[in-house]
């Protein structure tokens, strides 16, 4: 019933359809997308280009050969536009595609979709990228799987709801060997990091340390930061329990993710960090350096002084060692969490979660250390 649900759902936003896969070593999905020019929905044969990237924009797939320096496919695909609409079948070897990898689709962080297309007049150009979760179902009575994706604000608001069906799904096809399943339904993985405490919310005598890798303009870091956090604060921060540390992760392929990385530093200078965090994340779409600038100003911090550190990358060697940190401890998207016992050293070891769960499973793993902690 859930599935179906589901699915529902993203039928009536209008995001993706189905297709049914007919072998397990060569998947595919249908997508279905919108293309105007100049306002206007293009009708017509139009010459389209596709990739799949990770969250550090590496191609994990791609209608064609990529190329090194320009990083875009040499094939082609040929798709007819009606009203601005179209499909295709990523994957499909009939378009001399190649297929797609059943790990791709299983993954559980969401893949970006990058699409090039020209109208035969204004030559080739990037028409967006698009976020999206591929979904794998068992179908049922024909053993073959149907892939079902979702992408952009709809994803953001029913991510969650994906998680909890992938856990019932994995269950059901497990991921090949070698794959991991980061989702905290299914597997916990451990790291350790560097105790960098820069930007520390909490008593420093805490039992746990809860350390962030964010990316103020990833949609999933405001999700955690508005529907997680929240939470964590009251029940565990504002109480004593948790030490929570802001490190910085600005993710390349987020225009303006590392000034905004930067923001937070210079206004931290000023003991205004966390107040800008949240501020950049109420205020994620529109991160440019002029609007950073305003932010700064309402929050009364003075306008010279972080401008000038702003504009001058004065903050940029401490976002460049956060990254450092970040990737030392396998780290590789946002949001990224790291949750372990306090420790005097110089590092924490604990449990790494990647994405957005729900408050509950950081709830569980936070109270089976302070449960540890105590009984020593």
């Amino acid at each position: 019933m859930r599935t179906s649900v589901l699915l529902v759902a993203l039928l009536v936003c209008g995001v993706l359809a189905g297709q049914v896969l007919a072998a397990d070593a060569t998947w595919q999905f249908k997508y279905r997308g919108r293309i105007a020019i100049e306002g206007k929905a293009f009708n017509g044969v139009g010459t389209f280009k596709f990739a799949l990237l990770d969250f550090n924009g590496n191609v994990l797939w791609a209608n064609g050969k990529v190329g090194k320096t320009d990083g875009i496919p040499a094939g082609t695909v040929q798709l007819p536009v009606s009203n601005g609409v179209y499909s295709v079948v990523l994957g499909d070897q009939k378009l001399n595609m190649p297929p797609l990898a059943p790990s791709l689709l299983r993954r559980d962080e969401p893949l970006t979709l990058r699409i090039w297309f020209d109208d035969g007049a204004h030559g080739l150009a990037v028409v967006g990228d698009t976020q999206i979760m591929p979904i794998v179902m068992p179908q049922s009575g024909s053993g073959g799987k149907t892939t079902t994706a979702v992408g952009g604000d709809d994803l953001h608001d029913l991510l969650l709801e994906m998680r909890e069906l992938r856990a019932v799904i994995n269950r059901i096809a497990p991921p090949a060997a070698g794959c991991s399943n980061t989702s905290t339904a299914n597997a916990m993985t451990t790291a350790t990091v560097s105790q960098k405490k820069t930007h520390v919310l909490g008593d420093p005598k805490a039992p746990v340390t809860v350390v962030e890798f964010t990316d103020y303009q990833c949609p999933y870091c405001r999700q955690f930061a508005e529907t997680v956090y929240p939470e964590l604060k009251r029940n565990f921060i504002d109480t004593g329990k948790v030490l929570y540390i802001s490190r910085n992760y600005p993710l390349s392929f987020h225009e303006n993710a590392m000034k905004a990385a930067q923001a937070a530093v210079c206004a931290g200078e000023q003991g205004k960090y966390w107040e800008m965090r949240d501020l950049m994340f109420a205020h994620n779409t529109e991160l440019q350096q002029d609007n950073l600038i305003k932010l700064a100003g309402s929050l009364g911090l003075d306008a010279n002084q972080f401008s000038a550190c702003l504009t001058s990358d004065k903050a940029r060697p401490e976002v460049a060692a956060d990254i450092a940190d970040g990737n030392a401890s396998g780290v590789n998207g946002t949001p990224t969490h790291i949750i372990g016992r306090s420790s005097t050293g110089d590092s924490l070891t604990g449990i790494k979660f990647f994405g957005v769960s729900a408050y509950p499973d950081y709830a569980s793993v936070i109270t089976q250390l302070l449960n540890s902690t105590s009984g020593k």
